[in-house]
């Protein structure tokens, strides 16, 4: 599935979320998103206008660390893991 698609899908089932839902269901986007090849590209499809889209944003950037380290930081995704460390 191509980003896009992908971010329209995932924007409808976060939106239809009560908070009860979205906490159960919140790990288990993190382990979805971080199979995705394209998180940054991802990340940089949601802004943080709504409730739904902030909750997208937690969601790809706790998925980003868990995969490639507690320091990496999704926002700036051109700079590698390792000039990560230390920026926080």
């Amino acid at each position: 599935m191509e980003t896009v698609d992908y971010a329209l899908d995932l924007l409808r089932r976060v939106e239809r979320m009560r908070l009860a839902d979205w906490e159960k269901a919140k790990d288990g986007l993190v382990e979805e998103v971080m199979q995705r090849p394209d998180m940054p590209a991802l990340f940089e499809a949601f802004t943080m206008k709504t409730t739904a889209e902030c909750r997208i944003r937690v969601v790809i950037r706790r998925a980003y660390r868990k995969r490639f380290g507690v320091h990496a930081d999704i926002a700036h995704a051109e700079t590698t893991t390792h000039q990560n460390y230390g920026r926080f």
